[in-house]
This record gives C-alpha cells, structure tokens and sequence, in this order.
C-alpha cells in the first residue's frame, strides 16, 4: 500500500477559495498528470509551490484525501458539465451523442492535465480498495448517461436494435479514451478536428441504423 492510500480524519479538505489551497490543487494537477500518483510525493508538491509539509498537511489532511478531491473534481469538470452540455442539446440521441464527442474534445484540448490525471489514477489505483470506488462512480456515471442515450437511440429507430446499451456506452468510452492517447502522443503529426471526424465516422457508422 503506498502513501496514496494514508488517509488521515479530521483535517481541512482541498476545497476552501483561499489561495494555499488553490495552489496546492493547480499544483497536484500538473504533478500528477505528469508523474503518477505514485511517482508523486507530497515534497514535490510542497517544493513546486514553496510550501512546508506542515502547511500542506494543515490544508490537505494527506496525499490520500488530496486524491479523492481530485476524483471528485474531474467528476463534476468533466462527467457533470458533459451531461449538462449533452441535455441542453436539442434534437435526437444521436445529435446528443454528437454533442457528447465534441464537448469531450473541447475538454480535451482545454484540460489536457486533467484527462492526464485521471488516466493515470485509473491505472494506477483501480485495485487500491480505498480509491477503487470513487474511480468506479466516475466511470459509471459516464457509462450508464451514454447507455441511455444509446437506448433513446435505439427507440427512435435511429440506432441499430440489436445494440447492447450497456455494452456500446462502455466501447464509446474505450473509443474515447483511445482518441484521447492517441491524440497525445501524436498531436504533433495531425489535425485534431480531421481526427476527431473520422473517430467518430468510425463509431457512428458501426451503431447507426441502415
């Protein structure tokens, strides 16, 4: 069990306006998205921004408590200001759908240490027990909004009615989550938007009814 899993009761959570606690988050941002939560140590954080492990433990608790902040934090940036995006879309499923992959790449493009983040606490911490619920709650709530809109799809005759919701929620989010490593390592040798369109041409043409 690494000092990602300490968690220590009783102290001042990351979410308070003043600025310690800002620059403790923008901080472990960076840090994490690079390095890992792992490959993190609480003195890399408190060096970047010259704070003392005291000062840091004062507004934090610990390395642990910081980590479900973050999880938290991705949750309500990425996976609730998608839904929100994704409802106030009119038209059908598949145009919500539509409008589901081009707020992720506008997320993308605006938050790259953000998925960075997540990527690498999905990796890193999916069997650590004291992380592996929060990480679930996250990717669930993504998967059974975009399962639903698949079957709004479905029932529209707009999607292909053999199609397991459940399932092709779960691909889309693979896909994504493909796009987006891709798109890292190779950002420099294609335009973005030409990628974005054929991803999704791919998708659509697979689930779209004839």
């Amino acid at each position: 069990m690494t000092d990602c899993s300490v968690i220590k009761q009783g102290k001042v959570a990351v979410g308070r306006t003043d600025n310690t606690n800002i620059r403790i988050l923008h901080a472990a941002v960076e840090l994490f998205a690079r390095k890992g939560c792992h490959g993190t140590s609480i003195k890399d954080i408190t060096d970047k921004i010259g704070l003392t492990k005291a000062a840091f433990y004062a507004h934090v608790g610990s390395k642990g408590e910081l980590v479900h902040r973050l999880i938290k934090e991705y949750e309500v940036r990425y996976v609730d200001e998608l839904i929100r995006s994704v409802n106030e879309q009119e038209g059908t499923a598949v145009d919500k759908l539509h409008r589901a992959g081009s707020f992720s790449s506008e997320f993308a493009l605006k938050n790259l240490d953000w998925l960075l983040l997540f990527e690498n606490f999905s990796n890193e911490l999916k069997s650590d027990p004291d992380f592996a619920n929060s990480l679930s709650i996250v990717r669930n709530k993504f998967n059974k909004f975009i399962a639903d809109l698949i079957r709004t799809g479905i029932r529209q005759g707009l999607l292909k009615k053999d199609l397991d919701p459940d399932i092709a929620s779960i691909i889309y989010g693979a896909l994504n989550r493909g796009m987006f490593q891709q798109w890292v390592l190779n950002r420099s040798l294609m335009d973005g938007e030409h990628f974005v369109r054929t991803s999704r041409m791919i998708f659509f043409k697979g689930i779209e009814s004839q």
